[in-house]
């Protein structure tokens, strides 16, 4: 049932993948800056108060994007949003299910 709002925010500090969340240094950076609403891209997760993508940030820095040129390029994200998206992406890494990758022949 969705609350009088019409919107359900699934908060990442409730669980991740359904486990519960150990306690992790910057833990509670990441559970400020990074939630879910299945209205907003999705449910996708992202950086709360905006419509970026904790997926969009993870692409820009692995596609060599500095954190400078972002901050730059989004002046209303902080650096702290930026590590809570790779606290979120690490802490993604760990659950038990993993996507099995196409393997090259050598």
């Amino acid at each position: 049932m969705l609350p009088k709002s019409g919107k359900m925010i699934f908060r990442i500090e409730e669980r991740l993948f359904g486990k519960p969340l150990p306690a992790v240094e910057g833990r509670d950076t990441m559970i400020e800056r990074i939630t879910a609403n299945p209205l907003i891209l999705g449910g996708k997760p992202i950086i709360k108060g905006s419509r970026i993508s904790v997926e969009f940030i993870l692409d820009l820095l692995a596609s060599g994007v500095s954190e400078a040129e972002i901050l730059e390029d989004y002046p209303h994200l902080t650096k702290s949003d930026i590590q809570a998206c790779l606290r979120y992406a690490a802490r993604s890494c760990k659950n038990e299910i993993y996507v099995a990758l196409e393997t090259v022949a050598a």
